[in-house]
């Protein structure tokens, strides 16, 4: 697991999925690759983080971040 402080500073703005385009992911640290979707959280603070589905989803679940509609 990530241990970098500024995930838990701001709340997610927005969630958005695509093509994979070999960033690391914040979670895991290993890169996303192009035949993997990849999912870019970005924070109010404007810090757009990269996970892979599992990666994200656990982020969810453990930061209390997940959806509430």
């Amino acid at each position: 697991m990530s241990s970098q402080s500024d995930s838990g500073a701001s709340r997610a703005r927005r969630t958005w999925a695509g093509q994979g385009t070999g960033q690391p992911c914040f979670m895991c640290g290993r890169p996303i690759p192009p035949q993997e979707i990849e999912y870019e959280v970005e924070l109010d603070s404007g810090k757009v983080l990269h996970f892979h589905f599992a990666c994200q989803q656990a982020w969810e679940q453990q930061s209390g971040r997940g959806c509430t509609v």
